[in-house]
């Protein structure tokens, strides 16, 4: 038999089978879980931090609208009277919290203990003044400054432990 012969009566190998799609070890497995695992965790910590600052997010939106209000007509100090009630209200919500922590005497003192950066001094009795002075006095408190102020506080303050 020649060469030819013998090559032609060979047969062709089959191709190799197809590697699986699907891990065949149980640490990739174990691993998968644990990402999803882990992926799960990310979603109900972000969807907690969010449900928990729904008075944040509540309470900027009220600043807002109190802002619209005065810059629709500055010389009217009606929207600026709120102001200490809004803060007031978010204090005695973060107090009620808080199962430990007493609130303080006063909005200043409770603001500035909640605050991140830290507050004028003259807060406390520009506060007060917006809720009792006459409406002539309150031009003069420098309603840009207060409003400024109010947000960052409101945007940065921590929860009491």
């Amino acid at each position: 038999m020649s060469l030819s012969q013998q090559l032609a009566g060979l047969k062709e190998l089959p191709p190799p089978e197809m590697p699986g799609l699907w891990p065949q070890t149980w640490g990739w497995w174990l691993l998968f879980c644990l990402i999803g695992l882990a992926f799960v965790a990310l979603v109900a910590r972000r969807f907690r931090t969010h449900y928990r600052n729904r008075y944040r997010r509540e309470a900027l939106a009220e600043l807002d609208e109190l802002e619209q209000a005065w810059r629709q007509n500055p010389a009217h100090v009606a929207p600026l009277r709120t102001l200490p009630s809004l803060l007031k209200r978010v204090v005695i919500y973060l107090y009620g919290k808080a199962s430990t922590a007493a609130p303080p005497q006063s909005l200043a003192v409770a603001l500035s203990e909640l605050a991140h950066h830290p507050l004028t001094e003259d807060l406390g009795s520009r506060l007060a003044d917006l809720a009792y002075a006459p409406d002539h006095r309150l031009l003069a408190l420098d309603p840009e400054d207060l409003l400024q102020q109010t947000r960052l506080w409101l945007e940065t303050h921590h929860v009491p432990a």
